[in-house]
């Protein structure tokens, strides 16, 4: 049986939740942590993009980059991420819907890739060398801009993330 598609996950600086357990087992997680080795978000990113920190592995066929802030909304997001990339050869980016979670409620935000919303993102393999994060307030949202300027934006209309 073949190896399922090896997915990395940069997360951000900042107060990091511990992101709940995923069920799919090719997953890698990188954090920006920043008393270990001080980086803005944008050259973490670009270094795990270029050189992952990731033990025995180098490439990886998915990769996402979310805020601190940020958490799988269940423990199948990822693998309801990679099942969508794996639907066809054209899809490239991907982004997903969200749930904004307070003590008292939860709300979902549905997403559009052109409105202003500094969203977390997946991208397959082959857009790797497109990635070049630059450091503002909405670095996700700006690398995004960027990417949907050349492909397009596919949207899982799942609420697979929560802030």
């Amino acid at each position: 049986m073949p190896e399922p598609p090896s997915v990395l996950v940069a997360i951000g600086q900042g107060e990091t939740l511990k992101l709940p357990k995923q069920d799919y087992k090719n997953i890698f997680t990188e954090y920006n942590v920043n008393h270990i080795a001080p980086a803005t978000d944008a050259d973490f990113y670009n270094r795990v993009v270029k050189a992952p920190a990731t033990v025995n592995k180098s490439e990886f066929n998915i990769y996402g980059f979310m805020g601190a802030r940020h958490k799988y909304t269940s423990k199948n997001t990822i693998q309801k991420i990679v099942d969508f990339f794996e639907k066809d050869s054209i899809i490239n980016v991907v982004i997903c819907d969200v749930v904004r979670e307070t003590p008292y409620f939860q709300s979902p935000i549905y997403i559009h890739p052109q409105s202003e919303n500094n969203i977390p993102f997946f991208i397959s393999s082959a857009l790797k060398d497109k990635i070049s994060f630059v450091n503002g307030e909405n670095l996700l949202q700006d690398q995004l801009e960027k990417l949907r300027k050349e492909h397009t934006i596919f949207h899982v209309a799942s609420q697979l993330i929560s802030v």
